[in-house]
């Protein structure tokens, strides 16, 4: 009896549809486009929402002057000594019908019931924001702290505001750091697994747990690989266009004066 390979099983899925042709193959493709633009539509939002949080919070610990400097940098990374699925699981008990942000909420009187968190987009969303949040924060640290305060007392010398000092100093010194964050935020978020797969709904599979049941349950292996060539050339080319309009070579070489 001749052995069966993992790409002969792949021809049945659980519900004992063939995959050998490509008429049957259809439906599984118009599912899985959907997800792909879910994903990608989750990725900008959640970049969208770090980097005005990242930005600020890195700002911030460059130029403060407190001796607790040392330890607000400890807390953004201390998250990375515990592990991504332990973080996570942690979003439950907070985001849950009995977690701890229904019952503050109920408790200041903004809300006379349990509202729906968990397993939603947004709590999708907040989980993915949190995670990833470190990856904007240090870059833009990084950057804001190489920036020379003589270069903005020059400018505020020569007549400039706080804030025009700001946007036309600071803001473009430190665009190396936000270009590195928002290539770290938006490819992370984009890959990301577990958040989607814990806190996210029925209607937030992303398309990296679309990925693995693929592999795992039907077995499919070759639709599973096309599907992550696909994903990942989708990616590649809004990167490409992204660091073409971001000018990536001169931000990575950054601005040291």
């Amino acid at each position: 009896m001749p052995k069966t390979s993992p790409l002969n099983r792949g021809q049945f899925t659980r519900s004992g549809i063939r995959r050998g042709c490509w008429e049957d193959r259809l439906p599984l493709v118009a599912s899985s486009v959907p997800r792909l633009w879910d994903s990608v539509k989750a990725s900008i939002i959640t970049t969208l929402v770090v980097l005005p949080f990242g930005y600020t919070l890195g700002y911030f610990l460059a130029r403060t002057k407190s001796k607790l400097m040392p330890v607000l940098l400890g807390l953004v990374v201390v998250q990375f000594w515990v592990p991504l699925v332990i973080r996570t699981y942690a979003w439950i008990t907070l985001l849950g019908q009995n977690g701890v942000i229904n019952q503050a909420l109920m408790s200041i009187g903004i809300v006379n019931e349990p509202i729906q968190l968990l397993y939603t987009t947004n709590g999708m969303i907040l989980g993915l924001v949190v995670s990833i949040m470190p990856f904007m924060v240090l870059p833009v640290y990084s950057a804001v702290s190489t920036i020379d305060e003589e270069v903005i007392n020059a400018a505020k010398t020569l007549g400039a505001s706080d804030l025009r000092a700001f946007y036309e100093v600071t803001l473009p010194l430190s665009w190396p750091g936000i270009v590195s964050g928002i290539l770290f935020t938006f490819i992370l978020s984009a890959g990301s697994f577990v958040a989607p797969t814990l806190l996210g709904g029925p209607e937030d599979r992303l398309i990296a747990p679309v990925i693995a049941t693929v592999f795992t349950t039907d077995f499919n292996w070759p639709f599973a690989a096309a599907l992550s060539m696909v994903y990942v050339l989708l990616l590649a080319g809004m990167l490409y266009l992204f660091t073409r309009k971001a000018d990536l070579e001169e931000a990575l070489e950054g601005t040291q004066l």
